[in-house]
């Protein structure tokens, strides 16, 4: 079951979102009229996004128990991972080509 979303005003042209009951967005229509499809689990954490024509981009994620997203698989199967400290701090993100990068992350006692 979905619900009819709030519309919001940019530039005067209309973005018109779709949510389900449990409040997570699951369509996006943009003001030319091009519809994100946005899937959600169980736990209301996003696992699949799908942007329409002309991008044609797809996503899908995976998450650790704590709900830490731990992977990003784009539709030709380019994935990205994350890691995470024992305080679920995200310490290291790494994703393929073509953009191949590596990033890490360190913090203080202040966090």
């Amino acid at each position: 079951m979905t619900r009819r979303g709030r519309a919001r005003i940019y530039e005067s042209r209309t973005v018109v979102s779709f949510f389900d009951v449990a409040g997570n967005k699951v369509l996006e229509t943009d003001p030319r009229g091009f519809t994100t499809l946005l899937v959600h689990d169980r736990l209301d954490r996003l696992v699949r996004q799908v942007d329409p024509a002309p991008f044609l981009f797809e996503q899908s994620f995976t998450y650790d128990l704590a709900g830490n997203r731990l992977t990003a698989e784009d539709r030709r199967g380019h994935t990205s991972s994350f890691a995470y400290d024992g305080l679920n701090r995200l310490v290291l993100e790494t994703s393929p080509a073509p953009f191949s990068f590596s990033s890490s992350r360190t913090y203080d006692a202040a966090g």
